[in-house]
């Protein structure tokens, strides 16, 4: 019976115990509750974002009202969320950054604080947030338009960025394009390339022909600019004619038509009397007849004369430099190399404008079709 009793009691004794204890406990609980709730500040909603100029970007979230201000946080790139601004006020909700590169990508959330006494409480955030690209409506698609033989191909790209955007070809059964911008001509026909990015769309119009008249395209574009050489340009001793022009004091444009061999030179003459330099370059071709293209670099300076000679193929010649040889055939050391590329860009830039104003050509419209 002892055992009974003794075993009743502490039945009893722990019943009394959390019976008591309850009323203690349960009020404290609420109150906690009571202050963490009276503490909490809400997460702004994010509004809106938008890239104005090239430099500069809006972005803007709802109003949490009661608040004391903002802060601002911004990340690009694979870098996490990095402070850009702490604002002060509840109505303050517009951030502009102006602290941006044309063509980066950048994305924006805020969080909302108050202050309780000494402490400060902040909210939670929008961790998606929103995202633009700086100077998204100044970028450029490289092309607008391109014209294209079967099997033929050409890379896209969107100048001024180093992002990559979305491609679709409007008849993948004409033109197909890579996740790269690699455009391939299939059939003849027409199809545009779309490179979607930021949600903007740039679009590039190709065209297929067949072989034969795209080089029936080439042979008039060559007809007229012999024409144009033999109305203007003068005649040398074994039929060639050249016309000269002036681009500045010291450089000499030469467009000509050398008559036995049938082909286009088109160059550059640079002389710096004060300095002693005296620098040439020719470039000559026919299109029509082969896509192989020379070009011959001389170069004086202080009494010693060097000619150096390279060649390229005029569909592929997009800007890059070239591999010049001396003539006996071993390369050319590295100062002559970058001179005479020098002298090609030049030349290429000076002969694209002056086809432009004077026969509404280019040198894309003698054969140079990947040049920029």
């Amino acid at each position: 019976m002892k055992r009974n009793w003794k075993k009743a009691l502490c039945g009893i004794l722990t019943g009394f115990m959390l019976a008591t204890a309850a009323p203690a406990t349960v009020p404290e609980l609420i109150s906690v509750a009571e202050v963490q709730a009276a503490v909490t500040v809400a997460a702004p909603a994010m509004s809106s974002i938008k890239s104005v100029g090239k430099n500069k970007i809006i972005f803007s979230w709802k109003q949490v009202k009661g608040t004391a201000g903002y802060r601002v946080y911004r990340k690009s790139g694979n870098s996490g969320w990095k402070v850009v601004k702490t604002i002060t006020g509840s109505k303050n909700v517009t951030f502009t950054d102006t602290k941006v590169s044309t063509g980066a990508r950048y994305t924006y959330t805020v969080k909302a604080y108050r202050k309780s006494g000494k402490n400060i409480i902040w909210s939670s955030y929008n961790k998606k947030g929103l995202t633009a690209i700086a100077g998204l409506n100044s970028l450029t698609l490289n092309k607008t338009s391109l014209t294209l033989t079967p099997k033929k191909t050409y890379t896209l790209k969107i100048n001024g960025t180093s992002l990559k955007p979305s491609w679709k070809s409007s008849n993948t059964k004409v033109v197909s394009v890579t996740s790269a911008g690699k455009v391939t001509a299939v059939k003849t026909g027409t199809a545009n390339i779309t490179a979607i990015l930021g949600g903007r769309k740039f679009t590039c119009k190709v065209t297929v022909k067949n072989p034969a008249s795209a080089n029936a395209k080439l042979t008039q574009n060559y007809a007229k600019l012999k024409k144009y050489i033999s109305q203007k340009g003068r005649y040398i001793e074994d039929g060639s004619q050249f016309i000269n022009v002036k681009v500045n004091e010291e450089s000499t444009l030469m467009i000509g038509y050398l008559k036995k061999e049938d082909k286009i030179d088109i160059g550059m003459l640079i002389s710096v009397p004060s300095d002693g330099v005296l620098a040439g370059l020719d470039i000559i071709g026919n299109c029509v007849k082969s896509d192989t293209v020379s070009v011959k670099s001389a170069l004086s300076s202080d009494g010693v004369f060097v000619l150096l000679t390279s060649s390229t193929k005029a569909s592929a010649y997009k800007g890059q430099n070239l591999t010049f040889l001396y003539t006996n055939g071993k390369k050319a050391m590295t100062d002559l190399q970058d001179s005479s590329n020098i002298m090609m860009k030049a030349t290429m830039i000076a002969a694209n404008a002056y086809l432009k104003k004077n026969l509404n050509l280019t040198m894309n419209d003698l054969g140079f079709t990947a040049y920029k």
